[in-house]
Protein backbone atom coordinates (compact mmCIF):
# COMPACT_ATOMS: atom_id res chain seq x y z
CA UNK A 1 0.00 0.00 0.00
CA UNK A 2 2.83 2.39 0.87
CA UNK A 3 4.76 1.71 -2.34
CA UNK A 4 1.77 2.14 -4.63
CA UNK A 5 0.45 5.26 -2.88
CA UNK A 6 -3.03 3.81 -3.20
CA UNK A 7 -4.22 5.82 -0.17
CA UNK A 8 -3.14 9.45 -0.83
CA UNK A 9 -3.51 11.60 2.27
CA UNK A 10 -3.93 8.53 4.47
CA UNK A 11 -1.69 6.05 6.21
CA UNK A 12 -2.17 2.40 7.18
CA UNK A 13 -0.59 1.79 10.60
CA UNK A 14 0.35 -1.49 12.28
CA UNK A 15 -1.35 -1.15 15.68
CA UNK A 16 -1.20 -4.81 16.67
CA UNK A 17 1.09 -4.25 19.68
CA UNK A 18 -0.30 -1.12 21.36
CA UNK A 19 -3.82 -0.67 22.73
CA UNK A 20 -5.41 2.64 23.70
CA UNK A 21 -4.25 3.87 27.10
CA UNK A 22 -7.75 4.50 28.46
CA UNK A 23 -9.58 1.53 26.96
CA UNK A 24 -10.40 -0.94 29.75
CA UNK A 25 -10.92 -3.80 27.31
CA UNK A 26 -7.33 -3.37 25.99
CA UNK A 27 -8.57 -4.51 22.59
CA UNK A 28 -6.50 -3.53 19.57
CA UNK A 29 -7.05 -4.27 15.92
CA UNK A 30 -4.03 -5.31 13.84
CA UNK A 31 -4.10 -2.22 11.66
CA UNK A 32 -6.06 0.85 10.73
CA UNK A 33 -6.38 3.43 7.97
CA UNK A 34 -5.95 6.95 9.32
CA UNK A 35 -6.06 10.40 7.81
CA UNK A 36 -2.51 11.78 7.98
CA UNK A 37 -3.63 14.65 10.19
CA UNK A 38 -5.35 12.23 12.61
CA UNK A 39 -2.92 9.33 12.82
CA UNK A 40 -2.06 8.30 16.39
CA UNK A 41 1.41 8.63 17.84
CA UNK A 42 3.69 5.62 18.29
CA UNK A 43 1.40 3.34 16.24
CA UNK A 44 -1.03 3.08 19.16
CA UNK A 45 -4.48 1.81 18.22
CA UNK A 46 -7.08 4.61 18.18
CA UNK A 47 -10.74 3.67 17.81
CA UNK A 48 -11.79 7.32 17.58
CA UNK A 49 -9.94 8.22 14.38
CA UNK A 50 -9.89 4.87 12.58
CA UNK A 51 -11.34 5.17 9.06
CA UNK A 52 -11.01 1.48 8.06
CA UNK A 53 -10.05 -1.43 10.31
CA UNK A 54 -7.64 -4.19 9.22
CA UNK A 55 -7.25 -7.64 10.75
CA UNK A 56 -4.54 -10.03 9.52
CA UNK A 57 -4.51 -13.83 9.90
CA UNK A 58 -2.00 -16.39 8.62
CA UNK A 59 -3.99 -19.30 7.19
CA UNK A 60 -6.00 -19.25 3.95
CA UNK A 61 -8.61 -21.65 5.36
CA UNK A 62 -8.35 -22.28 9.11
CA UNK A 63 -8.39 -18.57 10.01
CA UNK A 64 -11.09 -17.44 7.59
CA UNK A 65 -14.19 -16.52 9.63
CA UNK A 66 -16.36 -17.18 6.55
CA UNK A 67 -16.78 -20.17 4.26
CA UNK A 68 -17.18 -19.62 0.49
CA UNK A 69 -17.39 -23.35 -0.27
CA UNK A 70 -20.52 -24.09 -2.37
CA UNK A 71 -23.18 -25.86 -0.32
CA UNK A 72 -21.64 -24.78 3.01
CA UNK A 73 -23.02 -22.24 5.48
CA UNK A 74 -21.27 -18.91 4.89
CA UNK A 75 -20.68 -18.43 8.62
CA UNK A 76 -17.94 -20.93 9.46
CA UNK A 77 -18.59 -23.47 12.24
CA UNK A 78 -15.13 -24.47 13.49
CA UNK A 79 -14.17 -23.09 16.91
CA UNK A 80 -11.16 -21.14 15.64
CA UNK A 81 -13.08 -19.58 12.79
CA UNK A 82 -16.00 -18.67 15.08
CA UNK A 83 -13.50 -17.13 17.50
CA UNK A 84 -12.00 -15.02 14.70
CA UNK A 85 -15.49 -13.94 13.65
CA UNK A 86 -16.27 -12.88 17.22
CA UNK A 87 -13.01 -10.95 17.32
CA UNK A 88 -13.78 -8.81 14.27
CA UNK A 89 -17.34 -8.25 15.54
CA UNK A 90 -15.94 -6.90 18.81
CA UNK A 91 -13.60 -4.56 16.89
CA UNK A 92 -16.47 -3.22 14.79
CA UNK A 93 -18.41 -2.66 18.00
CA UNK A 94 -15.57 -0.56 19.43
CA UNK A 95 -15.49 1.70 16.37
CA UNK A 96 -19.27 2.17 16.21
CA UNK A 97 -19.44 2.94 19.94
CA UNK A 98 -16.57 5.44 19.87
CA UNK A 99 -17.41 7.28 16.65
CA UNK A 100 -20.50 9.02 15.29
CA UNK A 101 -21.07 6.71 12.33
CA UNK A 102 -23.79 5.32 10.10
CA UNK A 103 -21.58 2.49 8.81
CA UNK A 104 -17.98 1.25 8.94
CA UNK A 105 -15.66 -0.93 6.83
CA UNK A 106 -13.33 -3.73 7.95
CA UNK A 107 -10.79 -5.54 5.76
CA UNK A 108 -9.97 -9.06 6.98
CA UNK A 109 -6.83 -10.57 5.43
CA UNK A 110 -6.12 -14.30 5.82
CA UNK A 111 -3.17 -15.78 3.94
CA UNK A 112 -3.52 -14.79 0.27
CA UNK A 113 -7.19 -13.83 0.58
CA UNK A 114 -9.30 -11.03 2.00
CA UNK A 115 -12.91 -10.09 2.77
CA UNK A 116 -14.28 -6.55 2.84
CA UNK A 117 -17.05 -6.07 5.41
CA UNK A 118 -19.52 -3.20 5.66
CA UNK A 119 -21.17 -2.85 9.08
CA UNK A 120 -24.32 -0.95 9.99
CA UNK A 121 -26.95 -1.27 12.72
CA UNK A 122 -28.86 -3.96 10.79
CA UNK A 123 -25.89 -6.31 10.31
CA UNK A 124 -22.90 -6.82 8.01
CA UNK A 125 -22.42 -7.19 4.25
CA UNK A 126 -19.44 -9.44 3.42
CA UNK A 127 -17.77 -9.84 0.03
CA UNK A 128 -16.75 -13.20 -1.35
CA UNK A 129 -13.12 -13.91 -0.63
CA UNK A 130 -10.68 -11.92 -2.78
CA UNK A 131 -7.33 -13.31 -3.90
CA UNK A 132 -5.37 -10.08 -3.55
CA UNK A 133 -2.25 -11.62 -5.12
CA UNK A 134 -3.95 -12.69 -8.37
CA UNK A 135 -6.47 -9.82 -8.36
CA UNK A 136 -4.81 -6.93 -6.50
CA UNK A 137 -6.93 -4.36 -8.35
CA UNK A 138 -10.06 -5.22 -6.31
CA UNK A 139 -8.62 -4.31 -2.90
CA UNK A 140 -6.59 -1.43 -4.35
CA UNK A 141 -9.67 -0.03 -6.08
CA UNK A 142 -11.67 -0.18 -2.85
CA UNK A 143 -8.98 1.67 -0.87
CA UNK A 144 -8.36 4.24 -3.63
CA UNK A 145 -12.04 5.05 -3.98
CA UNK A 146 -12.59 5.13 -0.21
CA UNK A 147 -9.80 7.67 0.25
CA UNK A 148 -11.42 9.98 -2.30
CA UNK A 149 -14.83 9.98 -0.58
CA UNK A 150 -16.21 12.68 1.69
CA UNK A 151 -16.48 11.94 5.41
CA UNK A 152 -20.21 11.36 5.02
CA UNK A 153 -19.68 8.86 2.17
CA UNK A 154 -17.08 7.11 4.34
CA UNK A 155 -19.81 6.45 6.89
CA UNK A 156 -19.58 9.40 9.25
CA UNK A 157 -22.66 11.08 10.69
CA UNK A 158 -22.37 14.61 9.29
CA UNK A 159 -24.91 15.99 11.78
CA UNK A 160 -22.49 15.42 14.68
CA UNK A 161 -19.94 18.22 14.28
CA UNK A 162 -16.73 18.44 16.31
CA UNK A 163 -16.51 21.52 18.53
CA UNK A 164 -13.05 23.02 18.04
CA UNK A 165 -11.06 24.79 20.76
CA UNK A 166 -11.34 28.55 20.66
CA UNK A 167 -14.87 28.57 19.21
CA UNK A 168 -17.92 30.10 20.99
CA UNK A 169 -19.46 26.63 21.38
CA UNK A 170 -16.30 25.38 23.08
CA UNK A 171 -16.47 28.28 25.54
CA UNK A 172 -20.11 27.46 26.29
CA UNK A 173 -19.22 23.82 26.98
CA UNK A 174 -16.34 24.85 29.22
CA UNK A 175 -18.59 27.09 31.32
CA UNK A 176 -21.22 24.37 31.51
CA UNK A 177 -18.64 21.86 32.78
CA UNK A 178 -18.01 24.12 35.78
CA UNK A 179 -21.67 24.30 36.82
CA UNK A 180 -23.01 22.05 39.55
CA UNK A 181 -26.21 20.59 38.18
CA UNK A 182 -28.05 17.78 39.95
CA UNK A 183 -28.32 15.33 37.06
CA UNK A 184 -26.82 11.94 36.31
CA UNK A 185 -23.46 13.69 36.25
CA UNK A 186 -21.99 17.03 35.29
CA UNK A 187 -21.12 17.86 31.70
CA UNK A 188 -17.54 16.73 32.17
CA UNK A 189 -14.42 17.07 30.07
CA UNK A 190 -13.00 13.83 28.76
CA UNK A 191 -9.75 12.95 27.03
CA UNK A 192 -11.54 10.13 25.21
CA UNK A 193 -14.60 12.02 24.04
CA UNK A 194 -14.74 15.24 22.05
CA UNK A 195 -17.56 17.77 22.32
CA UNK A 196 -20.02 17.61 19.44
CA UNK A 197 -22.81 19.73 18.06
CA UNK A 198 -25.73 17.40 17.42
CA UNK A 199 -28.62 18.38 15.13
CA UNK A 200 -31.97 16.81 14.28
CA UNK A 201 -35.12 17.79 12.43
CA UNK A 202 -37.99 18.20 14.86
CA UNK A 203 -40.94 16.14 13.60
CA UNK A 204 -43.07 16.68 16.70
CA UNK A 205 -44.68 19.74 15.03
CA UNK A 206 -46.68 19.97 11.77
CA UNK A 207 -44.46 19.77 8.65
CA UNK A 208 -44.92 23.50 7.93
CA UNK A 209 -43.43 24.33 11.35
CA UNK A 210 -40.55 21.86 11.38
CA UNK A 211 -37.09 23.18 12.13
CA UNK A 212 -33.61 21.88 12.86
CA UNK A 213 -32.68 21.75 16.56
CA UNK A 214 -29.06 22.03 17.73
CA UNK A 215 -27.53 20.72 20.95
CA UNK A 216 -24.07 20.55 22.50
CA UNK A 217 -23.16 17.15 23.94
CA UNK A 218 -20.08 15.54 25.46
CA UNK A 219 -19.42 12.06 26.86
CA UNK A 220 -22.54 9.85 26.88
CA UNK A 221 -23.81 8.43 30.17
CA UNK A 222 -24.32 5.05 28.58
CA UNK A 223 -23.70 3.27 25.28
CA UNK A 224 -25.33 0.08 24.03
CA UNK A 225 -22.83 -2.71 23.33
CA UNK A 226 -22.43 -4.46 19.97
CA UNK A 227 -22.28 -3.29 16.34
CA UNK A 228 -25.94 -4.04 15.55
CA UNK A 229 -29.26 -3.07 17.08
CA UNK A 230 -30.33 0.32 18.39
CA UNK A 231 -26.87 1.49 19.49
CA UNK A 232 -28.49 3.80 22.06
CA UNK A 233 -26.50 6.59 23.70
CA UNK A 234 -27.76 8.97 26.39
CA UNK A 235 -26.41 12.50 26.84
CA UNK A 236 -26.82 15.54 29.00
CA UNK A 237 -27.29 18.18 26.31
CA UNK A 238 -27.21 21.97 26.15
CA UNK A 239 -29.83 23.61 23.96
CA UNK A 240 -27.90 25.94 21.65
CA UNK A 241 -30.77 28.47 21.71
CA UNK A 242 -31.91 28.52 25.34
CA UNK A 243 -28.72 27.30 27.05
CA UNK A 244 -30.79 24.91 29.19
CA UNK A 245 -29.73 21.42 30.21
CA UNK A 246 -31.84 18.66 28.65
CA UNK A 247 -31.58 14.92 28.04
CA UNK A 248 -30.85 13.68 24.51
CA UNK A 249 -31.38 10.05 23.54
CA UNK A 250 -29.53 9.08 20.35
CA UNK A 251 -30.63 5.72 18.93
CA UNK A 252 -31.32 3.69 15.77
CA UNK A 253 -35.02 2.90 15.94
CA UNK A 254 -36.56 -0.10 14.15
CA UNK A 255 -37.86 1.33 10.87
CA UNK A 256 -40.75 -1.04 10.23
CA UNK A 257 -44.49 -0.57 9.86
CA UNK A 258 -46.24 -0.93 13.19
CA UNK A 259 -43.37 0.51 15.27
CA UNK A 260 -44.38 3.95 16.52
CA UNK A 261 -41.69 6.50 17.35
CA UNK A 262 -40.95 6.80 21.06
CA UNK A 263 -41.28 10.59 20.95
CA UNK A 264 -44.73 10.35 19.38
CA UNK A 265 -45.91 8.04 22.18
CA UNK A 266 -44.48 10.33 24.86
CA UNK A 267 -46.08 13.35 23.15
CA UNK A 268 -49.47 11.64 23.30
CA UNK A 269 -48.92 10.90 27.01
CA UNK A 270 -47.94 14.53 27.59
CA UNK A 271 -51.09 15.74 25.83
CA UNK A 272 -53.19 13.39 28.00
CA UNK A 273 -51.51 14.87 31.11
CA UNK A 274 -50.14 11.52 32.27
CA UNK A 275 -48.20 12.14 35.48
CA UNK A 276 -44.51 11.48 36.16
CA UNK A 277 -43.28 10.98 32.59
CA UNK A 278 -40.66 12.93 30.60
CA UNK A 279 -41.68 16.08 28.75
CA UNK A 280 -40.88 15.92 25.02
CA UNK A 281 -39.03 18.96 23.70
CA UNK A 282 -38.48 17.64 20.18
CA UNK A 283 -37.82 14.39 18.35
CA UNK A 284 -37.18 13.19 14.84
CA UNK A 285 -35.11 11.12 12.42
CA UNK A 286 -31.61 12.33 11.67
CA UNK A 287 -31.26 13.51 8.05
CA UNK A 288 -32.59 10.38 6.34
CA UNK A 289 -29.90 8.10 7.81
CA UNK A 290 -31.04 4.49 7.33
CA UNK A 291 -29.41 1.06 7.32
CA UNK A 292 -29.19 -0.98 4.11
CA UNK A 293 -27.80 -4.38 5.18
CA UNK A 294 -31.26 -5.94 5.54
CA UNK A 295 -31.91 -5.19 1.85
CA UNK A 296 -28.99 -7.46 0.79
CA UNK A 297 -29.98 -10.55 2.75
CA UNK A 298 -29.62 -13.74 0.68
CA UNK A 299 -31.01 -17.14 1.59
CA UNK A 300 -31.56 -20.28 -0.55
CA UNK A 301 -35.12 -20.71 0.75
CA UNK A 302 -37.34 -18.01 -0.86
CA UNK A 303 -40.00 -18.52 1.82
CA UNK A 304 -37.62 -17.88 4.72
CA UNK A 305 -38.24 -14.70 6.70
CA UNK A 306 -35.49 -12.07 6.71
CA UNK A 307 -34.23 -12.00 10.33
CA UNK A 308 -32.78 -8.51 9.94
CA UNK A 309 -34.72 -5.28 10.45
CA UNK A 310 -34.13 -1.88 8.94
CA UNK A 311 -33.13 0.89 11.34
CA UNK A 312 -33.36 4.68 11.12
CA UNK A 313 -31.18 7.12 13.08
CA UNK A 314 -33.40 8.90 15.57
CA UNK A 315 -33.05 11.43 18.41
CA UNK A 316 -35.40 12.29 21.26
CA UNK A 317 -34.90 15.32 23.53
CA UNK A 318 -36.61 15.55 26.92
CA UNK A 319 -36.85 18.47 29.33
CA UNK A 320 -36.03 16.46 32.44
CA UNK A 321 -32.46 15.34 33.17
CA UNK A 322 -32.77 12.69 35.87
CA UNK A 323 -30.47 10.80 38.21
CA UNK A 324 -29.99 7.05 38.23
CA UNK A 325 -32.34 5.10 40.48
CA UNK A 326 -29.25 3.83 42.33
CA UNK A 327 -28.75 7.33 43.77
CA UNK A 328 -31.69 7.06 46.22
CA UNK A 329 -30.94 8.17 49.79
CA UNK A 330 -33.25 6.05 51.92
CA UNK A 331 -35.57 3.08 51.58
CA UNK A 332 -38.55 5.39 52.02
CA UNK A 333 -37.28 7.62 49.18
CA UNK A 334 -36.88 4.58 46.89
CA UNK A 335 -40.41 3.40 47.72
CA UNK A 336 -41.78 6.88 46.87
CA UNK A 337 -40.07 6.74 43.46
CA UNK A 338 -41.56 3.33 42.68
CA UNK A 339 -45.03 4.53 43.74
CA UNK A 340 -44.67 7.56 41.44
CA UNK A 341 -43.75 5.26 38.55
CA UNK A 342 -46.75 3.01 39.28
CA UNK A 343 -48.93 6.11 39.13
CA UNK A 344 -47.51 6.95 35.71
CA UNK A 345 -48.25 3.43 34.43
CA UNK A 346 -51.79 3.52 35.81
CA UNK A 347 -52.42 6.89 34.13
CA UNK A 348 -50.98 5.75 30.80
CA UNK A 349 -53.16 2.63 30.73
CA UNK A 350 -56.33 4.26 32.06
CA UNK A 351 -56.20 7.28 29.75
CA UNK A 352 -54.66 5.84 26.56
CA UNK A 353 -54.48 2.06 26.98
CA UNK A 354 -50.64 2.14 26.82
CA UNK A 355 -48.38 -0.29 28.72
CA UNK A 356 -44.59 0.10 28.94
CA UNK A 357 -43.70 -3.64 28.75
CA UNK A 358 -40.00 -3.06 29.56
CA UNK A 359 -39.94 -1.85 33.16
CA UNK A 360 -36.46 -1.93 34.70
CA UNK A 361 -34.30 0.11 37.06
CA UNK A 362 -32.70 1.77 34.02
CA UNK A 363 -36.10 3.09 32.91
CA UNK A 364 -36.89 4.77 36.25
CA UNK A 365 -35.12 8.03 37.03
CA UNK A 366 -35.05 10.48 39.90
CA UNK A 367 -35.95 14.06 38.94
CA UNK A 368 -35.39 16.82 41.48
CA UNK A 369 -37.84 19.70 41.40
CA UNK A 370 -37.99 22.99 43.28
CA UNK A 371 -40.79 22.95 45.83
CA UNK A 372 -42.54 26.33 46.31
Amino acid sequence: IKKSDVCPGYKVLDTSNRAEKHNKSRQKVDGGLYLNAEKPKSNRNCWFNQRVSFEWKRSDIEDNPFDDTPGHAFEATSELRKKNCGQIISYASEVLMRQHRCFHFTVVVFGLYAHIIRWDRSGAIVTKRINYKDEPHILCSFLWQFCHLSDEKQGYDSTAVLVEKGTPDFAVMKRASEKKVKTRSRVTKSARWKERTRSLEDTSSPSAERSTCWFLVNKPHFMAQGPTGRGTRGYDALDCVTGKFMFLKDTWRVDTDGFEKEGAVLKALNNAEVQNIPTVICHGDVRNQHTITHEYWLYPDPDAQNPMKGHAHYCLVEEEVGCSLSQFNTGQFLLKIVVDCLGAHEDAYTKLGILHRDVSAGNMLIVYRRVP
